[in-house]
């Protein structure tokens, strides 16, 4: 990107996209030369950033932060389109536009209002503006697409404009450019039937040249006026924006009906405010998602515990927690729920208040894990939870578990694996299902248990190997003398390395409890 600074502080950046810096034979791409008559910095560096990398376009900006400097710039060289803010230190409201035009008919303007009333820009539209784009409310293709179409619709209206003045002497030429313009046109005559219709007009309609002929046609506007209408095609409403020109048919006086068709710019509005709301609940998911994991792992005598959740993207299904049970034992829990964004994260949320308010009257893990499971039936959630529920005991120094569909493993100090499964489907699947408690296991110094979530085993290298159980064992035999934080950290990374690069497919999360030499 490269900057320079002209004698008036007009500010020209040059926006060069992949792939279009030199056409097929070497040169040059001719660039989009756009001025931006904008005095808001924060707004034309939005601007800029919406139309870097745009593929197979370059462009070259220059940004004026006053009417005035804007108008001598126009004077100065030539532009393909003008973005022009109507609230500027100089000018505002539709006399902003209005000066613009007089001094500079040429070039195709396209308003930018940040107004919550955008009357004033459909008004500015109505008196010759290409389009109008309300700040915050558009994207990168939006704007580009405005920007060509903007040029586009200007040089086709002004070579139409140019015909029709000749239209006597050049009927032929004129009736060439109705049939090949890529909006829609219909000829009406002074009894205000349809004479001509161009192909565009027939795909519009969804009709054919012979059925639009003869057809009403009622020409609200006055020649040279603009306005958006709404017109019905096959029983639906269609959003164009008419414009009638007054022309001489065959030596005969009549109208030109130009139709442009307003349905894909109001298509990727309403695909913009979806993308919206997904984004803005992928975020509540994750907000409330964070709030559920505990800081640390509270203190148990004997013990190190550590556990952490590392998202695949904004809003994980991973899910782990340290919950107080009574005679000072910890409840060490561990989850993966389906799916991903709110729903899941509020059914993480409900599982964790039901494990919390369970264990206020029930010690023993299969019985908790049954009735949070029945608990969940009985809130609708059509999704399902692995889950992975240990009871540590510190003054007996042992351990048991519940778990549905989910395991774990204890390794001894040489070294040694044991599987922690069970049989139970997940959660949320069967409303009858019971979930049993292991049997209670004495724990020794320096036995590791480590559960995880499927991110880890299921980590895929370029050769669609997985990473597997054996991968992890090993590394946590090989970090077994480092703290329970340093092992769910090496999990981690040697699951990330394993795939040399590529892209994290699934939340992993890990939890690892040590049993130190002495309480």
């Amino acid at each position: 990107m490269n900057r320079e600074m002209n004698d008036d502080d007009s500010t020209v950046v040059r926006l060069f996209a992949a792939g279009a810096m030199a056409d097929q034979v070497g040169k040059p791409a001719k660039p989009i030369n756009v001025l931006v008559i904008e005095d808001s910095q924060l707004d034309f560096q939005l601007l800029k950033f919406q139309l870097e990398g745009t593929a197979g376009v370059r462009f070259e900006l220059v940004h004026a932060d006053r009417l005035a400097k804007g108008l001598r710039c126009l004077a100065r060289r030539r532009f393909d389109v003008v973005l022009l803010d109507l609230t500027l230190p100089d000018s505002s409201g539709i006399e902003t536009f209005q000066k613009l035009q007089f001094h500079a008919p040429q070039v195709p303007t396209i308003i930018l209002t940040g107004l919550a009333d955008e009357s004033v820009a459909i008004q500015a539209a109505k008196e010759g503006a290409e389009d109008y784009l309300s700040k915050g409310k558009f994207d990168q293709d939006l704007l580009v697409r405005s920007l060509r179409y903007s040029i586009a619709r200007h040089r086709a209206r002004a070579k139409l404009t140019r015909a029709l003045q000749q239209a006597a002497a050049k009927e032929a030429n004129l009736l060439n450019i109705i049939i090949r313009n890529p909006d829609g046109m219909l000829v009406v005559d002074a009894e205000g039937s349809v004479i001509f219709s161009n192909p565009a007009a027939q795909v519009l309609f969804n009709r054919t040249a012979d059925e639009l002929l003869r057809e009403p046609f009622g020409l609200p506007l006055l020649d040279g006026e603009s306005t958006e209408v709404e017109l019905l095609r096959m029983g639906a409403a269609v959003s164009v924006k008419l414009r009638v020109v007054a022309v001489d048919w065959e030596g005969k006086p009549a109208h030109l009906a130009i139709l442009h068709d307003l349905t894909s710019q109001k298509q990727a509005e309403q695909d913009r405010l979806k993308r919206l709301e997904a984004e803005r609940e992928i975020s509540v998911a994750g907000t409330v998602q964070q709030s559920l994991f505990p800081d640390e792992a509270p203190p148990l005598a004997g013990f190190d515990i550590a556990g952490a959740v590392y998202p695949a993207k904004h809003g994980s299904g991973d899910y782990y927690d340290f919950i107080p049970m009574a005679d000072d034992s910890l409840g060490v829990v561990l989850g993966d729920v389906s799916g991903h964004g709110l729903g899941s994260a509020l059914l993480m949320a409900r599982t964790q208040a039901h494990l919390r308010a369970l264990v206020e009257t029930q010690s023993d893990v299969g019985q908790v894990v049954t009735r949070a499971n029945r608990l969940m039936h009985t809130g609708g959630s059509r999704r399902f939870v692995t889950l992975f529920f240990a009871r540590i005991a510190p003054r007996a120094r042992s351990f048991n578990y519940a778990c549905a569909g989910h395991q774990g493993y204890l390794l001894s100090a040489a070294g040694d694996a044991r599987a922690l499964a069970g049989t139970t489907p997940p959660l949320g699947v069967l409303e009858d299902l019971v979930v049993a408690s292991s049997p209670v296991t004495e724990l020794a110094a320096g036995d590791i248990i480590v559960v995880t979530t499927d991110g880890v085993n299921e980590s895929m290298s370029p050769d669609r190997a997985l990473f597997g159980e054996q991968r992890l064992l090993d590394v946590v035999r090989a970090n077994r003398d480092r703290s329970s934080q340093e092992i769910v950290r090496a999990l981690y990374k040697a699951a990330r390395k394993f795939t040399e690069g590529g892209r994290q497919v699934d939340d992993i999360a890990a939890i690892v409890v040590k049993v130190l030499d002495s309480p």
